[in-house]
């Protein structure tokens, strides 16, 4: 998040028709800037640092630290406006008037400073003087036990008793977000719209219409919350160290409320929205009309599309891309669900990328992001739609299929509308439309079973699980390990099941288990342990004490300003406040170090060769190797990738240093230093700077890097690949892992060519007039120039091995297919040579069955030629013929059956004839009327079988031939 400090006078719009979405932004911000508040713009969608929550759901999530104490504020007192996305209620979208996947939450906050007087006065001082709300049309709800906040509306700010309604904690109750986290009673409050908007409920009924109930006419606006505990994954309580303060006022329910309006897609940028999706619906339209949105049967269409499109596009913008799993799978699946209801518009072309630019038009001033990204976000959206509307169709076709099977049935099995839902994009809602069409009811407790079981299988392949951690007395513990690899340092705390304990001593068995789902946690004050960030894995190491207790510490994580080790003991006890020596794999370390530089150096070169467009998107620094995702839509051409790994690897042979700088956020910018996507910084942030002047590399990092480049020693690509729609990867390897892999791939290549050399000596033996032109595909003197390449590799010549190696890769492939050419011409051959000789009169194998003939033939399949490839050489020398041929092999017998198109004309089906012949083998078999199969047992007899279908083709020509002389 970066600061916005700001000042300006408010400005205070009195009548409906003067509110805009801006001016609402606009006096928020003012008035808490006025209140002593610090000024934070939005957080990313992708909750960092936070593995529990998929979105960022609510105005709080990137404060989760600030209120269990675990970091420092940049401020006691802090307002922001937050970009939030929630997907629980996703298939109401569209359908209500106040349903949003994305909204902007109205924020203030309080960490330790004020509590519930000062956030209740400043609701309603800005609900009365700021928004100019009727007080008389405000109600309030609070947690059923809260006596504290019901005296303080009452007493300080008069509101009267009826105005205040006790609710349970389902209703008044917030937190936490996610499996553990803040949490406390919440006070929450109404707007009294008018008995006008009773639409659901009956105003007789005042326990339905009523603030907290379902109707529409009392509309929550603001939510307080009085973060008073921590609640641990087992949801036990706890009271935290300081109390807090969380508000939310969703920007579009207000914004409706200002104006009037009946729903929140009734208001200015929805509205604008709404029209642009009008206007590039109607160009795309094959009638050229205009569909308007006031028309009652496309209103929830158009309204999904304006929600849908607006969290795509943030969502996006914010490195969350399409996939299948996890939050990628959530965007898919809201794409596709718009795309869908494009079709209610009778557009069936892709229409969401066309739409990008009237949401950078109108977020963009406030959102930066969305202008820099702008065209990735278009390529992406384009590239998905694209992707969609081909599944589409054949989603189409397998509801026919689905329908044909379930529709004397008349119901549709949850199984199949999951697969329609799962595989093809279908929203239920769709299914249960057509479904309904055909009369067919659908088995909706089974689908619901399956929709929960993928849930499971997302969540559980994602491995979205937070550690557990009790409160604790602890500010932060300080980082040594970018100085020294190990550190004298005194145990703080030790948590087991997310609980504190004194003290740990091993397991019976003395063993332990990496996989384990619940390590030990060690924290100790001060720590060489770099933990999990930017991409790279955590270090791994030991923590001693000083009787000789050892800690192996198997992963190192944060949870705010705290490092936690993960491990187990291996011996001896470990007690709390124990003096203890933290030591790192210094060797791990190394190769972690090399890998995260080379990120950088590949980072920059990337941008240097396909365009400003590329944003780091994802990365994985483990020891060895490196994982680099980011947002490109095409397949990077094998020319442009061999030169990125060149120009990576000119870095790395300059030798040049790798400097790290602390400096101000601010200073860093103008610098022109990198950040990477979807991070997070400080006031103050550490720079690498790679190259004079930052020439190879110039980021914002907290990441371990070498001294030097030449540490780096070489740089390989593995691979290119795309993890998803308008996203590319790049695998890669450093260091001794390169030199590993290349004289692994020598020693491949060695036996590679041993065996293609072996092969063909094969082959001249069995084709001995081939001779010549199988000896020249012969590799000689490979042995000796492979051997050669060694020293090199010893040496560290990487850059030669690696050309050398494509230059050997390059000749195996051609002369690969020079073999693959020759081998056809010799098949060719020998298939002709075959059907000649079993054709030849000489041999006397076919017989006459009047104007046709059939020849019959057994053969062992240990023969090499293909049965399938012979018959068809023999119906290409021949005509009007019939071919019988039996196989055997070592386990089983089998049928071949084939007639050309003139026998066929003679009323044979070999299909038919060779389902009764193939009970001699005990076997079945089917297939075509020209050709057919059948397979049985190693001891069937095939004499029999070719007796059988000889005997019936005699019998069908001869009964044809005697129906024509008698005609």
């Amino acid at each position: 998040m970066q600061e916005k400090q700001k000042t300006g006078k408010q400005t205070k719009p009195t009548q409906s028709s003067l509110w805009t979405a801006d001016s609402l932004r606009k006096i928020w911000k003012d008035y808490f800037i006025a209140k002593n508040h610090h000024f934070l713009s939005s957080a990313s969608l992708l909750p960092l640092d936070d593995h529990t929550l998929l979105f960022t759901t609510a105005g709080m999530v990137p404060f989760k630290d600030y209120f269990s104490g675990r970091s420092k504020p940049p401020a006691p007192q802090v307002a922001s406006i937050q970009k939030c996305l929630r997907t629980t209620d996703l298939d109401c979208v569209g359908k209500t008037d106040r349903h949003c996947s994305f909204f902007e939450m109205l924020g203030n906050f309080s960490f330790g400073s004020y509590f519930k007087r000062e956030a209740i006065k400043y609701a309603w001082d800005f609900s009365i003087e700021c928004l100019k709300l009727d007080p008389k049309k405000i109600y309030v709800t609070i947690f059923e036990e809260d006596d504290e906040a019901e005296s303080i509306w009452k007493e300080e700010i008069g509101i009267e008793k009826s105005h205040i309604s006790r609710l349970g904690k389902t209703d008044n109750w917030w937190g936490p977000a996610g499996e553990q986290g803040p949490c406390g009673p919440c006070s929450e409050l109404y707007f009294d719209r008018g008995e006008d908007f009773c639409k659901t409920c009956n105003c007789s009924n005042k326990n339905k219409c009523a603030p907290g109930g379902d109707g529409e006419r009392f509309m929550e606006y603001w939510n307080l919350v009085f973060n008073e505990f921590y609640s641990d994954s087992q949801a036990q309580l706890q009271p935290l160290n300081h109390k807090g303060i969380d508000t939310g006022a969703g920007l579009e329910r207000i914004l409706a409320l200002l104006c009037n309006k009946p729903s929140i897609y009734e208001t200015d940028e929805f509205q604008e929205i709404i029209r642009a999706i009008e206007e590039k619906s109607k160009s795309l339209r094959q009638t050229k009309e205009l569909i308007s949105y006031k028309l009652s049967k496309t209103k929830v269409a158009f309204r999904v599309i304006s929600d849908h499109l607006r969290s795509t596009v943030f969502s996006i913008a914010d490195g969350i891309l399409p996939s299948n799993t996890g939050r990628g799978y959530v965007i898919r699946r809201m794409i596709r669900r718009s795309s869908l209801y494009a079709r209610e518009l009778e557009v069936t072309m892709p229409l969401l990328h066309q739409l990008v630019d009237v949401i950078v038009k109108i977020y963009g001033k406030n959102y930066p992001e969305l202008i820099t990204r702008k065209e990735n976000i278009k390529s992406t959206l384009l590239a998905e739609e694209n992707r969609f509307l081909e599944t589409l169709d054949f989603g189409l076709k397998k509801w026919q299929e689905l329908l044909e099977k379930y529709r004397w049935k008349q119901v549709l099995p949850g199984k199949a509308a999951f697969l329609l839902y799962d595989t093809y994009g279908f929203p239920l809602e769709l299914t249960i439309e057509l479904a309904e069409r055909e009369k067919l009811v659908l088995d909706r407790e089974e689908f619901d079973h399956e929709l929960e079981n993928q849930r499971h299988r997302s969540t559980n392949s994602a491995k979205w699980k937070d550690i557990a951690l009790p409160p604790l007395e602890i500010a932060k513990s300080i980082f040594l390990g970018y100085e020294s690899h190990q550190s004298k340092a005194k145990v703080l705390a030790i948590i087991q099941n997310g609980k504190s304990i004194k003290n740990i001593k091993p397991k019976s068995g003395n063993e332990y288990d990496e996989t384990d789902e619940n390590p030990t946690i060690v924290i100790i004050d001060q720590s060489p342990f770099y933990t999990e960030g930017g991409g790279q894995l955590g270090d791994k190491g030991q923590i001693i004490s000083e009787d000789g207790a050892i800690f192996s510490v198997t992963d190192t994580q944060k949870s705010g300003d705290l490092i936690l080790h993960l491990g187990h003991i291996n011996s001896g006890t470990m007690t709390l406040g124990t003096k203890v020596k933290a030591r790192i794999d210094s060797k791990r370390r190394d190769e972690l170090s090399k890998n995260h530089s080379a990120t950088h150096l590949l980072n920059k070169v990337l941008c240097d060769e396909l365009g400003d467009h590329v944003l780091q998107t994802g990365s994985l620094v483990a020891p060895n190797y490196l994982r680099f995702d980011f947002s490109h839509s095409e397949k990077i051409p094998h020319t442009i990738l061999s030169n990125i790994s060149k120009k990576v690897n000119v870095a790395i042979k300059a030798k040049t240093q790798v400097k790290a700088q602390v400096m101000s956020i601010a200073k860093a910018r103008e610098t022109g230093a990198k950040a990477t996507f979807g991070e997070k910084y400080g006031q103050e942030v550490r720079v690498i700077s790679i190259g004079d002047n930052g020439k190879f590399s110039l980021e914002l990092c907290g990441g371990c890097h070498v001294k030097n480049t030449a540490d780096i020693a070489f740089f390989h690509i593995l691979r290119e690949t795309s993890p998803g729609a308008g996203n590319r990867r790049i695998e890669a390897i450093t260091g001794k892992y390169a030199r590993e892999y290349f004289q692994e791939e020598l020693t491949q290549l060695q036996t590679e060519i041993k065996c293609h050399n072996n092969e063909l000596a094969e082959l001249i033996k069995n084709n001995p007039s081939k001779k010549d032109k199988i000896t020249e595909l012969e590799f000689k003197k490979v042995n000796t120039d492979i051997i050669a390449l060694g020293p090199f590799i010893k040496d560290g010549e990487l850059s030669l091995i690696s050309t050398k190696l494509e230059n050997w890769k390059e000749k195996i492939l051609n002369i690969r297919k020079k073999k693959i050419k020759l081998m056809k011409e010799i098949s060719a051959q020998i298939l002709s040579e075959a059907a000649e000789k079993y054709l030849s009169p000489k041999a006397k194998m076919l017989q006459k069955i009047g104007p046709l003939q059939i020849l019959i033939l057994t053969q062992d399949q240990q023969d090499k030629l293909e049965p399938r490839l012979l018959v068809e050489k023999i119906k290409e020398k021949s005509r009007g013929i019939v071919i019988l041929l039996g196989l055997r092999s070592a386990d089983k017998t089998s049928l071949l059956f084939s007639a050309d198109a003139t026998a066929i004309k003679y009323d044979l089906n070999m299909a038919q004839i060779i389902k009764v012949a193939a009970k001699y083998i005990d076997g079945n078999g089917g297939g075509r009327t020209d050709m057919a199969q059948a397979g049985g047992k190693k001891d069937g007899s095939l004499d029999d079988a070719l007796k059988y279908a000889e005997k019936e083709i005699r019998k069908i020509i001869e009964t044809r031939e005697e129906v024509y002389r008698k005609s």
